[in-house]
């Protein structure tokens, strides 16, 4: 009989338990009314259109270095090139030079971008040297003006050397 009366409480209150628990637990979702927002845009910077090129500089022996044609900037907008990447493979004997020239304000400027060897490559000939390079950056080139990319070598000019240059960046409307 004792036990009788220890489980009817026990009951009720397990009862009890699982009738909150199911309650918490089930909710239904229910939309809440719209935020309240304005949409803006970057006023100082105008609109962005991405922008991305590559070129390849190439010469053969007795040459020490020549440039290429990057990009050219659309009229009516500014260029902002963000990355530079370069492969060059060249004689192991060889270091290479590479300058970006953009044209801002009216000026000429040349910027550098430094190499490190990635490996040398067995050849049945001779052994090449592959250098990468790869430079986080921001260069601006005005409307109308060409981007050019100049690919030299220190040391001798045996051999043939390249290099493939890539660049990517965004247009500003102006």
């Amino acid at each position: 009989m004792r036990q009788v009366k220890n489980i009817l409480p026990a009951s009720a209150g397990l009862a009890i338990l699982m009738f909150v628990v199911i309650g918490v637990s089930v909710r239904t979702a229910v939309a809440g009314g719209a935020l309240s927002s304005t949409p803006t845009r970057d006023v100082e910077n105008g609109v962005r259109d991405r922008a991305a090129s590559r070129c390849l500089v190439q010469f053969t022996e007795g040459i020490a270095g020549t440039g290429r044609s990057l990009i050219t900037v659309p009229a009516g907008k500014r260029l902002v090139i963000e990355y530079i990447s370069a492969r060059a493979l060249l004689q192991p004997n060889q270091r290479p030079r590479l300058r970006i020239l953009s044209q801002i304000g009216g000026h000429s400027i040349d910027h550098f971008i430094p190499f490190t060897q990635l490996t040398l490559l067995p050849d049945a000939l001779f052994d090449n040297v592959r250098m990468i390079a790869g430079e986080p950056l921001q260069l601006y080139a005005d409307p109308g003006t060409p981007v050019e990319a100049f690919f030299e070598r220190d040391g001798d000019t045996a051999g043939t050397a390249r290099c493939e240059v890539i660049m990517s960046g965004h247009f500003v409307t102006l």
